[in-house]
């Protein structure tokens, strides 16, 4: 009985054992994989943060842009088509080259947080996106940047948007959008 007593508890011991080494390498390798895909999302987002600025500053926040934008946002129905043809004509080749690059979106909106210009849909405008979009209503009222990993109507995506505005007024706010598939990358760890 002694030697049953004892073979029962050695037994349950190694059992125990053995169990908490599993668990414990599940742990170890969960983490791992975690740290792992955490540091690639955090320099992709990165990346895509410091893309998204060099395109607003260079090609978006720019005296010929907001002009253009100006008379969209302060002008009549004829001045804000008028103006989302410029702007779309001014804006087509570039969009169409950083478009090899992973961007999704270059959409520009009103300060009531209508879209006025969705380069991947041109003739979709005037629907608003406050209650969709709380990183448009956000930029809107508070005049600040923003980004953030955002779902949308269609597609989730890296969406960074930023305000636009000229010397005397707020003009509404444009936002640069990347995929969240990499095009032309294996993305495996």
């Amino acid at each position: 009985m002694k030697y049953i007593f004892g073979y029962i508890i050695l037994s349950l011991s190694v059992y125990f054992f053995v169990l908490y080494e599993k668990n414990d390498k599940i742990d170890s390798y969960l983490h791992k994989k975690t740290k792992t895909y955490s540091n690639a999302y955090n320099t992709l987002y990165n990346e895509y943060d410091t893309i998204a600025n060099l395109i607003f500053e260079a090609n978006i926040n720019t005296k010929e842009i907001k002009t253009i934008f100006a008379n969209a946002t302060l002008g009549t129905e004829v001045e804000k088509n008028d103006a989302r043809k410029d702007l779309y004509e001014h804006l087509e080749l570039k969009y169409s080259i950083l478009k090899n690059i992973n961007i999704k979106q270059l959409h520009f909106h009103l300060p009531n947080n209508d879209s006025f210009l969705r380069f991947h849909r041109p003739h979709k405008y005037g629907d608003n996106l406050t209650d969709i979009r709380q990183t448009v209503a956000y930029v809107n009222t508070t005049k600040k940047p923003i980004d953030s990993f955002e779902e949308g109507r269609i597609y989730s995506g890296y969406r960074f948007v930023f305000p636009l505005s000229d010397k005397t007024h707020y003009l509404g706010s444009v936002e640069v959008s990347f995929s969240t598939v990499r095009l032309n990358e294996d993305f495996t760890m």
